[in-house]
């Protein structure tokens, strides 16, 4: 979607001051492109199939459609970043800057839907005046679009009339413009993922091929037993015959122990390896990306590790034995009989394009199954922290609907892939077993009747077709598991493909002469000015009169969180090892986390000294509070305590940054708070320990020796 409703008129009056209508005379004139007027002629371009994945980026979406139809793939998320999407969307005007950017030259015109045919095709639409679709072309009985909520469909024509606002965005490569990149590669992305694994797949594929020669051995025992020994029944024949069926049912019980204990193990090293791989690109996510993203749509992903290594461990450390016991097995069976060999041929085709048939719509009704219910379980979270409002305002009934209906959408999705996958399975083990049971008892009945073909050879075709088979249908089922995959994929992906923030500090480092400290220049404070100064170790520096509506965003910019006007830079304290500061923001709260509070006061860093957590306790005026608990600091948290909230919160959080000091503190809130002679006292302390410290928050008490710096008024040119 584009945007909220309230700057709808502001962005068509941009969007018609930058377009041109469509000559309509033209538009149907030979070499201005095909003539959709008549039913009769249809012309489609086909676009791949990508989904959006937050509600809002539905323009970016479709800009990546339309890049990958002229040949250049860009990853959502670097679309995202050099566009600056937000929680509002992108304007149709903002869709054509980011195809600028790109090398695309974009043309916004206002058409009505008969003059769409004058277009070069795909083309960009502004859909029921909320949403980006691509316009792909004219079809029989309707027109083709790839939705970016909903994927490829025929609209039909008077839905089209009636949703169709009325403008396109039509791009053509200009002369910047690169083709490049490449769709997404599902088995790089899980090489990557299951990175570590190498060995247990090789004992994973080592062992299902050594299975193979004993499944042989058993077609040859089942054809001696038939043909020799049953005819010829004596006990010299019998007591090895049985001696060597024996060693062959343990060989393989042994193998097949030692595969599932692999397997098992694989699964479940990989499935936490990309969990917190995952949790942890999470928590390094920019401020913009997390608010494009809902609570429950993140909570959503996490397992979704866990789903794919499930999947895939299995298929993937038995495909090379399938495929090679589709060639044994297969072989044998076209030795003893070729008519059936070519049916199981024949029977596997028809599996494959089955598969083929149901793909797109199993990656489409997967993506749009993962989006409904991470709105749901947003949703639900939402409900959940506003109990309480949602009884006093009475809007509980109102807020159950609205949860029952996305509830109800997420699963209609998710029976509808059943149902396709159901569909695709169904009909390919219909048609495998279909073909070559009648294959087998035709024709190799037929072999015994002319006797060509002995009953013992007989049992063992029928025993290596369902070799084959099962072979077969293995790799035709992991075939059909791909859409599915690639949708799990690319949903990881979207998070991991975005830039880590975690690290990134727009700071810059200075070897310029002067006294080390953060250096602010020209940082703009709102309306009211800009900034200009130094903050020093060893001082407690203020910026007087700060607006509070701005701290937040002050905050992250001095942190260097945030990229902006102004320099923010780090003048080196003198070793050439020194780089972008240590930094740490004063939030007023100390978030408590399941375990110890030496673990949280100390980071979950089982190496933090208990001296120094004790220490910092000291300082902040908490340790007589934690010596009357009965285990101390090794107690769990527990909210009773009252460490979790209010001043002791705030003490809380001075003292996990005493513990480990860092170079500047920046303090936002919380402050004020606290006793003044605290306050003052805590500041000095901090400035002790040769931190810079940087007060912002309005109010908060400082001590006399503070340096105080004034937000400088810009000049009259510059307001």
């Amino acid at each position: 979607m584009a945007g909220p409703a309230g700057s709808r008129r502001e962005r068509f009056s941009t969007c018609r001051s930058s377009s041109r209508s469509i000559d309509r005379s033209s538009s149907s004139s030979p070499g201005s492109g095909p003539s959709l007027v008549s039913d009769a002629k249809t012309s489609r371009v086909s676009t791949p199939s990508i989904l959006q994945m937050q509600p809002t980026e539905c323009g970016v979406v479709s800009l990546a459609i339309v890049m990958a139809s002229f040949g250049k793939w860009v990853p959502i998320a670097e679309i995202r970043e050099k566009t600056g999407l937000d929680g509002n969307g992108l304007s149709v005007a903002g869709v054509a800057r980011a195809g600028q950017a790109f090398g695309l030259e974009p043309h916004i015109y206002k058409c009505e839907t008969d003059a769409l045919g004058g277009h070069d095709m795909p083309v960009i639409g502004w859909w029921e005046r909320r949403h980006f679709v691509v316009i792909e072309g004219r079809g029989r009985g309707g027109w083709w679009i790839n939705d970016p909520e909903a994927g490829h469909r025929l609209v039909p024509e008077e839905e089209f009339e009636a949703k169709f606002s009325g403008m396109i965005i039509e791009f053509k490569p200009g002369d910047a413009f690169e083709p490049g990149g490449h769709p997404p590669r599902t088995f790089q992305s899980l090489r990557r993922m299951l990175a570590g694994g190498s060995s247990g797949f090789t004992a994973c594929i080592l062992s299902s091929i050594a299975v193979i020669p004993l499944h042989l051995a058993m077609a040859g025992f089942l054809t001696y037993f038939v043909d020799r020994v049953l005819e010829h029944p004596s006990k010299e024949i019998l007591h090895p015959f049985l001696v060597a069926v024996g060693i062959v049912v343990i060989l393989r019980a042994a193998l097949s122990f030692i595969l599932s204990q692999t397997q098992l193990r694989l699964r479940t090293a990989a499935g936490l390896r990309i969990e917190v791989a995952l949790l942890q690109k999470t928590l390094g996510l920019s401020d913009r990306e997390l608010t494009l993203r809902l609570p429950g749509d993140i909570q959503q992903r996490i397992p979704i590790g866990r789903g794919i290594a499930g999947s895939v461990v299995g298929s993937l450390s038995m495909l090379p034995s399938r495929i090679l016991s589709i060639l044994v097995f297969g072989g044998a069976v076209f030795l003893i009989s070729p008519v059936v060999g070519f049916g199981v041929i024949l029977a596997s085709v028809a599996g494959l394009g089955i598969v083929k048939g149901v793909n797109r719509l199993l990656f489409e009704l997967n993506t749009k199954s993962q989006v409904a219910m991470a709105s749901q379980r947003s949703t639900m979270f939402a409900g959940l922290s506003s109990q309480a409002w949602l009884y006093e305002s009475g809007s509980v009934t109102g807020f159950l609907e609205r949860w029952t209906s996305e509830l109800a959408s997420a699963r209609s999705l998710s029976q509808q892939s059943s149902r396709a996958r159901l569909f695709a399975s169904s009909g390919r083990g219909f048609l495998s077993k279909l073909v070559s049971q009648v294959a087998t008892l035709v024709f190799g009945g037929l072999g015994v009747i002319a006797g060509g073909v002995t009953i013992g050879e007989l049992a063992a075709l029928q025993l290596l077709v369902g070799h084959a088979e099962s072979a077969l249908g293995g790799v035709i089922g992991f075939a059909q598991s791909l859409p599915v995959l690639k949708s799990n994929i690319a949903r990881l992906e979207d998070i991991m493909d975005c830039p880590d923030s975690s690290t990134e500090r727009n700071i810059v480092t200075a070897g310029r002469a002067g006294p080390p400290g953060l250096e602010f220049e020209g940082v703009p404070v709102g309306r009211e000015g800009f900034l200009q100064g130094v903050a020093a170790p060893d001082v407690v520096t203020v910026i007087d009169q700060c607006p509070e509506r701005l701290i937040p965003y002050l905050s992250r910019r001095l942190s260097g969180r945030l990229r902006g006007p102004g320099t923010i830079s780090w003048r080196k304290t003198g070793s050439p090892e020194d780089g972008v500061p240590t930094l740490r923001v004063v939030h007023g709260h100390c978030p408590l986390f399941p375990g110890t509070y030496a673990e949280n006061l100390g980071g979950f860093n089982p190496d933090r000294s208990h001296e120094a957590i004790w220490s910092a306790l000291e300082s902040v005026d908490l340790a007589g509070r934690f010596e009357a608990l009965p285990l101390g600091i090794q107690a769990p948290v527990h909210s009773v305590d009252g460490f979790g909230s209010g001043e002791d919160s705030v003490r809380l959080e001075l003292a996990t940054i005493l513990i480990d000091a860092p170079q500047v503190v920046v303090v936002a809130s919380g402050m004020a708070s606290l006793p003044r002679e605290d306050a003052m006292g805590l500041l000095d302390v901090l400035a002790k320990n040769g931190t810079a410290v940087l007060v912002i928050e309005p109010g908060a008490p400082v001590p006399e020796g503070a340096v105080r710096l004034a937000i400088e008024s810009p000049a009259e040119d510059e307001r």
